[in-house]
C-alpha cells in the first residue's frame, strides 16, 4: 500500500513538473498568440491587402512595358522583387495601387541564384508608400493550407488567385539556368503566369510567405514555385529564434523592418554588373549588346565591388570576354571560396580552359578538373559542360609525331601559330595552315585547290581530319 502511494506520489509530481514546463509553457503562449491574429477570407486579401504590391516597368529609351511584379515592404520605399525582374532592363520604374509612380534608384540586397532582389525607389523626402505588406515568421507551412497569390499576370494589373500549398516542407528545384543548382522553393498551387514574377505569395493571416518565381507551363498546371521569404530574412532586422509566439513582423511600427547596415548599390552600377552576367548567361535581352557597352558597364564596377556578384562580373569581363586570363584570375583568387556558390566555381573553371586554349599548361586542366568534381552535388549540368570542355581541348597539347617539314627550318617561325594552327603544321605541314585560313566559308572547293596547288584528294582528306 505504502509503495503503491510513493509510486502515485512520484507520478504526480512529475506531471506537475511536466504541466509546468517551459516547453509546455511557450507552446500554450504559442497557441493563444494564434487566436489573436486575424485570419483573413479571399475577398479581405483582395481588399486590405492589393495596395502592397506595385507593378514593375522597364524602361528602353522611349519603350516601357511591365515585366513584372514588386512588394512593398517598407513604406520608405522598399520593394522586394525576383532578381530576374530586377535585371531585365536598364532603368525600372514602379507603378502603385494608388497609380503613383517612382524610378528605381538603387538595390539593397540580391542573389541571382536565390532569385531575389531589394528595391530602392525614390519616392522624395516627405513622400511615403502607402502600405506594406507583413511578413510571416514561419519557417515552415504546412501542406494544403490556404494561399493567395498578388500580381500583374500578362501586364493585367493587381489582380488575385488562390490556392493550396502544395508541398510544405520546402521542394528541392533545380535551376538549368546556374546550372542545374537546386534552390529549396515553396510549391504551390495558386495559378500564375508570366508578370507575376516578384509578386506576393500570402498566406491566411495575410503574411507574405514567399515571392512567386516559376510558372508551369504547357500540359502542366498548376505546378509553381515561389522563394521562400525565410531563404531572405538577413535583409530583414534580426529576430530572435527563440520567440516562437511571433508569426508576423509589424510593418505599422515606426522602426524600418529593413537591416540598417545594408548599402545602397545604386542603379547603374547594379545594372551594369547583372547585364555582364546576364551577356555572359546568353540572356536574350543582353546578348546583342556591342562591345563596347560592355566595356562601359566594366569600367562602371572595375572599382566598386561591394559584394562577390561585382566581382565575379569583373572576372567574367577580363577572362571571358576580354581574355585576359591572368588578371582574371586575380581577382577570383581574391575572392573567398563559398562552397555554396556554383557560379564563382563555373567561371574560374571556363577562365583556366581559355588560358589553357592559349598558352598550355598541363595544371590548368588538372585545377578545371577538380572545379568539376567539386560542384559535381551542386551544380551538375555545369559540372558536365566543364568535364566536356575539358575534353574537347585536350588536344591542344600535344606532343609533334615526326620532324617538322624542310620548308619551315626554323622552328621559331611556328610560334607565331596559334594552338590550333600548330597541331595542323605538325600533321599537314605548311599546306595544312594555309588550308585552314583559306576556309572562311566563302570561298570555294576550287579557289581553295588553286590556291594551294593540292590534288583534289588531298583537300578531301585534310576536311575529313578537321571533321574527326
Amino acid at each position: 500500500m505504502c509503495k503503491d502511494l510513493r509510486r502515485l506520489f512520484v507520478l504526480f509530481i512529475f506531471a506537475f513538473l511536466v504541466f509546468l514546463s517551459p516547453a509546455r509553457t511557450l507552446n500554450c503562449q504559442f497557441q493563444n498568440a494564434k487566436k489573436d491574429i486575424k485570419t483573413y477570407s479571399k475577398e479581405e486579401i483582395g481588399v486590405e491587402l492589393m495596395p502592397c504590391i506595385v507593378e514593375v516597368y522597364a524602361v528602353f529609351d522611349t519603350m516601357r512595358w511591365v515585366i513584372g511584379t514588386g512588394t512593398i515592404v517598407d513604406k520608405s520605399g522598399v520593394i522586394l522583387t525576383n532578381y530576374h525582374v530586377a535585371s531585365y532592363g536598364p532603368e525600372l520604374e514602379i507603378r502603385t495601387y494608388y497609380d503613383k509612380e517612382y524610378p528605381v534608384m538603387g538595390v539593397l540586397s540580391f542573389d541571382p541564384i536565390k532569385d531575389y532582389a531589394m528595391l530602392i525607389v525614390d519616392i522624395g523626402k516627405s513622400d511615403s508608400l502607402e502600405k506594406a505588406m507583413k511578413i510571416s515568421c514561419r519557417n515552415h507551412l504546412k501542406t494544403g493550407e490556404d494561399c493567395f497569390v498578388l500580381g500583374n499576370p500578362m501586364g493585367l494589373s493587381f489582380s488575385l488567385t488562390s490556392g493550396e500549398i502544395s508541398y510544405g516542407s520546402g521542394r528541392k528545384v533545380p535551376s538549368e539556368k546556374w546550372g542545374d543548382y537546386t534552390n529549396t522553393m515553396i510549391q504551390f498551387s495558386a495559378p500564375i503566369s508570366k508578370g507575376n514574377s516578384g509578386g506576393a505569395l500570402v498566406d491566411k493571416y495575410g503574411c507574405l510567405i514567399g515571392i512567386p518565381a516559376l510558372a508551369s507551363t504547357g500540359y502542366v498546371q498548376n505546378l509553381n514555385f515561389a522563394v521562400p521569404i525565410w531563404t531572405i530574412k538577413e535583409i530583414m532586422n534580426s529576430k530572435s529564434e527563440s520567440d516562437t509566439t511571433q508569426l508576423i513582423w509589424d510593418t505599422s511600427r515606426e522602426q524600418s523592418n529593413i537591416n540598417q547596415d545594408l548599402e545602397v548599390i545604386p542603379w547603374d552600377k547594379f545594372h551594369a554588373m547583372s547585364a555582364i552576367i546576364e551577356y555572359i548567361m546568353g540572356n536574350v535581352v543582353y546578348f546583342l549588346m556591342d562591345i563596347s557597352e560592355i566595356d562601359q558597364y566594366a569600367e562602371k564596377i572595375k572599382n566598386y565591388r561591394p559584394n562577390i556578384y561585382f566581382d565575379l562580373a569583373y572576372a567574367c569581363y577580363l577572362g571571358l570576354i576580354k581574355d585576359k586570363y591572368d588578371k582574371s584570375l586575380e581577382v577570383l583568387n581574391e575572392i573567398y571560396e563559398p562552397d555554396d556558390n556554383p557560379y564563382f566555381y563555373y567561371v574560374k573553371a571556363k577562365v583556366l580552359i581559355n588560358k589553357f586554349s592559349e598558352s598550355g599548361g598541363k595544371e590548368l586542366l588538372d585545377s578545371a578538373q577538380v572545379i568539376a568534381g567539386h560542384i559535381e552535388k551542386i551544380a551538375p549540368l555545369w559540372s558536365d559542360e566543364i568535364k566536356s570542355s575539358i575534353e574537347d581541348i585536350k588536344f591542344l597539347e600535344f606532343e609533334p609525331k615526326y620532324e617538322l617539314e624542310d620548308t619551315i627550318e626554323d622552328t621559331n617561325e611556328t610560334d607565331s601559330l596559334s594552338p590550333i594552327e600548330k597541331l595542323i603544321f605538325s600533321e599537314w605541314g605548311e599546306k595544312g595552315v594555309m588550308a585552314w585560313n583559306l576556309i572562311d566559308g566563302e570561298k570555294t572547293a576550287g579557289e581553295i585547290l588553286d590556291s594551294l596547288d593540292v590534288p583534289d584528294i588531298w583537300l578531301v582528306n585534310f576536311l575529313e581530319w578537321l571533321d574527326s
